[in-house]
């Protein structure tokens, strides 16, 4: 039995205990009262599960609009960033798109980023190399030490002494310990930096090797922009694999019956090439593709229901007002492909040597 039918039958009998319910306490009237609430309860049910679940954690999609302070911490490290590279005439795109992830994923945790560069080695010293078997260093490794002595443990002590809004504020208010608080933010370093690196860095590789794909972002407007970094993500997922563990019984064509508690794999390159999901043509970038069936976009890129990434719109918008910026600069071009990279602790992929060149400001 496929899931949206068992979904289907879970929502039939919630409708029908309801009624009930509602006719033992009013009668007809109850009834129809009660039908009424579980038209409510089922549609809020099946279309915002992701929100429901931010809600029940306090949580909450992050997107530019909701903060200017968002938006400016991206407009200004971009345009101090660029124009270092501006200067020079060469640089890393992949240095630079990490510097930006950074200082916006930092004000977002709420750590301290004026010494954005110290900052960036430091988060980058706490990671593993693309052999680990985790994406993270021991306890007692001196790098994670130095991280949490530099940049963590002073944040914390901040907001104790005064709450902002940010997730370091957020977990001191639900009495988490500074090794838990340590912990969550080294989450965000790999879900909120390098991620966000990977995507502009790859982005940039599609339209500057592509002068109409280029065309289009740069005079079609913001919805184009938005649907064209969706279309990159959807054909180049940086998380390609995702572990869940099933909580029902799932009947596939390819495998068969599969009971609830396996741990199965997601392939989320190969759903986001589905035909039957996005249509013709899944392999090509297309600005005018139907947004997928995943809240949000991307498709899978950024997960679905409780799994949604609650950043997903701030990176987007992040990509999108960085790249705009970079488009821009004359005679900006990309000195040979980027190195490709693959960092197994999360089953993602790593651009390095992403070598940009311009004309000298």
């Amino acid at each position: 039995m496929s899931s949206y039918v068992k979904t289907a039958l879970l929502l039939g009998l919630m409708t029908g205990l309801i009624l009930v319910v509602g006719r033992v306490l009013g009668g007809n009237g109850g009834m129809v009262v009660a039908l009424v609430f579980a038209t409510v309860l089922n549609f809020a049910s099946y279309w915002f599960s992701d929100k429901i679940v931010l809600r029940m954690y306090r949580g909450r999609e992050v997107s530019p609009a909701d903060s200017p302070r968002f938006h400016a911490i991206i407009e200004e490290t971009s345009d101090r960033l660029l124009a270092d590279f501006r200067k020079m005439g060469r640089g890393h795109l992949d240095a630079i798109g990490f510097r930006l992830a950074v200082a916006v994923a930092a004000e977002v945790i709420g750590l301290d980023h004026r010494d954005l560069d110290g900052l960036a080695a430091r988060v980058e010293g706490t990671l593993t190399g693309p052999t680990d078997r985790v994406p993270v260093r021991p306890n007692d490794d001196p790098a994670l030490i130095a991280f949490f002595e530099t940049d963590v443990a002073p944040a914390i002590a901040a907001r104790r002494a005064e709450r902002r809004e940010d997730v370091i504020s957020r977990l001191i208010d639900d009495g988490w310990s500074d090794r838990a608080i340590l912990t969550e933010v080294l989450g965000y370093a790999i879900a909120g930096m390098l991620t966000t690196r990977e995507l502009i860095v790859m982005a940039a590789w599609y339209l500057l090797e592509d002068p109409a794909l280029r065309a289009r972002f740069e005079t079609g407007g913001e919805e184009a922009q938005f649907a064209i970094l969706e279309e990159v993500l959807r054909l180049e997922p940086i998380v390609a694999v995702v572990a869940r563990e099933l909580v029902e019984d799932i009947d596939t064509p390819a495998c068969g019956h599969i009971p609830a508690g396996t741990l199965v794999a997601i392939d989320i390159r190969a759903a986001n090439l589905d035909e039957a999901a996005t249509g013709a043509c899944p392999h090509a970038v297309l600005a005018d593709r139907p947004p997928g069936t995943a809240a949000g976009t991307g498709y899978m890129s950024f997960g679905d229901g409780n799994h949604r990434c609650p950043g997903a719109q701030l990176a987007l918008h992040e990509a999108r007002l960085f790249l705009e910026k970079l488009l821009a600069i004359p005679g900006i071009d990309m000195e040979g492909e980027p190195r490709l990279d693959w960092f197994r602790p999360v089953y993602s992929y790593e651009l390095h040597d992403a070598v940009i060149t311009c004309d000298v400001a």
